[in-house]
């Protein structure tokens, strides 16, 4: 575990070290994250809206689906089961095209706005809400949603209020993987983003590209720091709601 957050620490440590255009220097210094900000602070919130947005929106489509193929078996939630799966195998780059051919013209176009990112991310992203669910309603009784619907519970509220709630970790985790993993993309989005739509890994990818290796690694640093945040607050809000359910 050690030997596998020794990169990490190195890119924290060379985030706050001098570079001279690629060369390091042997000394400490905030120029690269000032020279990250000082082009625009706009790719960090492009980051966390665009990734915020993925992962509510997965966790929205992604629960009734796993919720489906797990309750329902018959053919046709084995298809949905394949179909909300397949992008996982699919390479970012080529979903990126698809999207640009089918959305660059005609009625509907999507190309050069912020949408099409979200949906590119949606459906790469999409088989975490649906494992997750699955497996976490593995775990769930069919019988309670059966004696909540017996006592005159329609199956809609049941689902609100029983079984989502039971559901609740597995929802959550899904959905900080899905901000994780979105916040960290490159392949879809140096295919699909506008000028104004860039984000971290488009910075470091055109820093690296460059002379800008400093502001390459302030840039890593800073998802560093977005990957960790999200995953440190909610373990613990996870054991404070499953400590008040004990």
């Amino acid at each position: 575990m050690l030997l596998s957050l020794i990169p990490f620490f190195a890119v924290v440590v060379l985030a706050f070290m001098k570079f001279r255009g690629p060369v390091l220097q042997a000394s400490f210094s905030l120029d690269n994250f000032v020279a990250l900000f000082q082009r625009s602070a706009r790719p960090l919130g492009n980051t966390l809206m665009l990734s915020g947005i993925a992962a509510l929106a997965a966790a929205l489509i992604g629960v009734p689906i796993g919720y489906a193929v797990t309750r329902f078996r018959n053919g046709l939630t084995g298809l949905l089961d394949v179909v909300a799966t397949l992008p996982f195998a699919v390479a970012g780059t080529v979903l990126g095209i698809a999207l640009i051919i089918s959305f660059n013209s005609g009625v509907l176009v999507l190309t050069g706005g912020w949408f099409i990112m979200v949906l590119a991310y949606v459906i790469r992203k999409l088989p975490f809400s649906v494992r997750s669910s699955s497996s976490i309603l593995h775990q769930i009784d069919p019988s309670l949603e059966e004696a909540s619907i017996n006592l005159g519970v329609s199956p809609a509220r049941t689902f609100a209020r029983l079984t989502v709630p039971l559901m609740l970790s597995g929802i959550i985790g899904a959905m900080v993987l899905t901000f994780v993993t979105v916040s960290s993309e490159l392949s879809t989005t140096v295919v699909l983003y506008s000028g104004e739509w860039q984000t971290l890994t488009v910075v470091m990818f055109q820093a690296l590209e460059g002379t800008g290796a400093g502001t390459a690694v302030a840039a890593a640093c800073l998802l560093v720091l977005l990957t960790l945040a999200p995953l440190a607050v909610i373990h613990r809000l996870l054991r404070r709601h499953e400590a008040s359910l004990l």
